[in-house]
């Protein structure tokens, strides 16, 4: 397992991804599996209420483990009020995070299908 020389990448890729939890269970967002030969660098990270009338709590952690149900989690954002109708910039390019190998987001919602998750990083090898 190493991360690539990020001072001299022979790649860097922008990526994006997206979730709309169904449930109030935590959800994987991005993961960067074990053995990748990759970086990811989040750039922003947008959580969107697209529920018309209720306000939705949520929350993103940060494991030290690629696999589902296993490792520590780290609180990047932790029980965020998301206003109805309303789009919130959690993370943007002045405060990023690095997903090094093995490790990976998930994000956690306290009303099910109610808060879109777009997540636009650079991958870099």
């Amino acid at each position: 397992m190493a991360n690539p020389d990020i001072k001299n990448p022979t790649s860097i890729y922008g990526k994006t991804t997206y979730i709309t939890p169904s449930g109030t269970a935590e959800e994987n967002l991005l993961t960067n599996s074990s053995g990748s030969n990759k970086i990811l660098k989040t750039t922003t990270l947008i959580a969107c209420n697209i529920d018309g009338n209720n306000n939705t709590d949520c929350s993103v952690t940060l494991y030290d483990n690629a696999t589902a149900g296993s490792g520590t989690g780290y609180p990047i954002i932790s029980t965020v009020t998301i206003p109805f109708d309303s789009t919130v910039a959690l993370l943007d390019k002045n405060s990023p995070i690095w997903i090094e190998e093995d490790h990976r987001i998930d994000v956690n919602i306290s009303a099910g299908g109610t808060i879109n998750f777009i997540l636009s990083y650079e991958e870099l090898n």
